[in-house]
């Protein structure tokens, strides 16, 4: 295409999970809790820990716990089965730690004025507490008892190599990890700063543009430009900083850049940063088919208009649609949204001054999951239905998927199969609802595509000692969006600051890929669905079942799925969808009558 394609990045997109950096966490998962038919089930969660944490009290409180353990394994009259009780008591108060972070976290979000100065020490709190206690059972291991430390971790289901093998962390690792944090929390502030201009004698914000009858269209893209420009070029120094400090954190574990790290280590792929170019050969059809759904979307049908009594939707409302969900699943999943609204697990319901927001947090010590949105808008009911199939797998698998390109089959999978039951989730716009959970599927393959090239570029220029500046990383971006010719921009952010909007480059960095090649496989779904939908159930729930240590191309193809990083998966699957929109573009929810 010789000309760029605007997409209303602001409507398509959905900010789902986020990505905890977990990098540094090294240990087997609890004991499982028997669930009804015999797999695991969640537990119920006490009150008082369903609140905001001091990190320093919640510290302390494990730190006591891990003295007693550090006792009885030094201790020669200990035995097997006490060290076992010991390591299993003091990793289970470890995961309570984490749990406490992760509510405190979305209590920060709901209220980040509130908790602005308690909540940034968290992230290197919980991780140092990771560090120790990996590091006291790999001490353990090499010392006096350590025959018996084996021989108790062997009978916790605990594998002892892995601590063995466990490279702790130094204080200037811990510093660094101290900064990413700071790092996100300062990106937190600023995108959710009101910045003004002043022009013309006045002062203008976003919102004062928006709202004026006296500017003339020009004018007003004028004084948006120049408010944009300082809130982004503010983001993106500090992204330029969180490139460098994450850099230097991976080059501790011999990684030449970030982006190799965190693929194996923090989002568990089992595949490289360069094998992700095997799917790049299907973004043109992708470009072509967001525009067709972008159009009907926002063209003189205006089907997205008619969903605007979403817009509305509150607690009832959103439970009844993930409930309609979990019913088509089975029964399990219906309990599951049960034990999740009687336990205060369900933060769905958006408030006034809430850092925008929409993922699910894993909560180990229970085998549970916690929701978190904010106000999405006319996406609330699509964004409530895609986070409880990431809690759901959390929940009820045995394992949950570690590997975040199955996870995001699991959320945007499950999408695709509520298309099964419009009637029920969207009657006054099946159309329009259908339009869009195709469209943000096409959309998040180009723009997956897109960002993730930045972010490889951005880890490896920096890391071979070129200055990464403001300027080239705009600059970047834009060849980017020219060379593809599609633009993220809703045609009043400049490309060169549009990805800086995209919070999961600063919260989870090298994520982004997961949702692309999710979205392929999340089509697969969809077209098997329109020919068998038991069979596509089938697919999606056996991504749901399988261990969750498998990666993404292992499991894909236990699950009957394609890989779409090799043989021309990624463009038959698009090429498929995109006959799909062409005979049903007219009316898109017509196939699901």
């Amino acid at each position: 295409m010789s000309s760029k394609t605007m997409a209303a990045v602001a409507v398509i997109l959905i900010a789902v999970v986020a990505a905890i950096s977990a990098a540094t966490i090294l240990g087997d998962d609890p004991p499982d809790m028997p669930g009804p038919d015999g797999g695991t089930f969640p537990t119920d969660i006490p009150e008082e820990e369903r609140r905001f944490h001091d990190p320093v009290a919640s510290d302390e409180e494990f730190r006591t716990s891990l003295e007693l353990m550090n006792k009885v394994l030094r201790s020669p009259d200990s035995g097997i089965d006490e060290m076992g009780y010991a390591i299993t008591g003091t990793y289970h108060d470890l995961l309570v730690m984490e749990e406490r972070y992760m509510w405190s976290e979305a209590f920060y979000y709901r209220e980040p004025a509130k908790y602005s100065e308690a909540f940034p020490s968290w992230f290197a709190t919980v991780n140092s507490a990771f560090d120790d206690f990996n590091r006291s059972i790999k001490e353990a291991l090499t010392g006096d008892n350590g025959q018996k430390v084996e021989s108790a971790l062997e009978s916790v289901g605990m594998d002892a190599d892995l601590y063995r093998e466990y490279d702790e962390m130094d204080p200037e690792q811990v510093s660094l990890l101290q900064r990413q944090s700071e790092l996100e929390n300062e990106y937190a502030a600023i995108m959710g700063t009101e910045y003004s201009v002043q022009w013309e004698g006045r002062t203008w914000t976003v919102q004062s543009v928006w709202d004026s009858d006296t500017l003339t269209s020009e004018e007003k893209g004028a004084v948006l430009d120049m408010i944009y420009a300082l809130q982004y070029t503010d983001a993106i120094e500090v992204y330029i900083e969180l490139v460098s400090v994450l850099n230097d954190f991976a080059g501790y574990y011999g990684y030449e850049d970030y982006a190799d790290y965190a693929y194996g280590n923090v989002y568990h792929r089992d595949y490289a940063p360069e094998d992700v170019a095997g799917m790049y050969d299907c973004v043109e059809t992708n470009v072509e088919m967001t525009t067709t759904l972008n159009d009907l979307l926002f063209g003189e049908s205006d089907l997205f208009g008619s969903l605007g009594y979403i817009k509305d939707y509150g607690y009832e409302e959103l439970y009844g649609s993930m409930e309609t969900v979990a019913d088509m699943l089975g029964t399990e999943y219906s309990d599951l949204l049960g034990y999740m609204d009687r336990n205060g697990l369900l933060m769905i319901e958006g408030i006034e001054g809430q850092i925008g927001s929409c993922y699910t947090s894993e909560l180990r010590a229970h085998h549970s999951a916690l929701m978190l949105m904010s106000d999405m808008g006319t996406h609330n009911q699509i964004s409530a239905i895609h986070e409880f199939g990431h809690a759901a797998n959390m929940c009820l698998s045995e394992r949950s998927n570690i590997c975040f390109d199955v996870c995001e089959i699991n959320s945007q999978g499950l999408e695709c199969l509520s298309l099964h039951l419009l009637d029920e989730l969207a009657p006054e716009a099946p159309d329009a609802y259908a339009t869009m959970v195709i469209g943000n599927l096409s959309y998040q393959v180009v723009l997956g595509s897109m960002l993730t090239e930045f972010e490889l570029w951005a880890f490896e220029t920096e890391a071979s000692g070129t200055e990464l500046t403001v300027d080239s990383l705009m600059g970047k971006f834009e060849s980017i969006t020219d060379r593809w010719g599609y633009s993220i921009s809703n045609g009043v952010i400049d490309d060169g600051y549009i990805w800086a909007d995209v919070g999961h480059l600063f919260y989870s960095p090298m994520y982004y890929i997961s949702y692309s090649t999710s979205a392929l496989n999340s089509m697969e779904i969809m077209l098997t669905a329109e020919e068998d939908f038991e069979k596509a159930k089938g697919m999606y729930l056996a991504t749901m079942e399988q261990d969750g240590r498998n990666g993404y191309v292992e499991t894909v193809g236990n699950a009957g799925l394609s890989n779409v990083l090799v043989d021309g998966n990624a463009l038959r699957i698009s090429a498929e969808m995109s006959e799909w929109v062409k005979e049903n573009y007219g009316d898109p929810a017509s196939a699901h009558a």
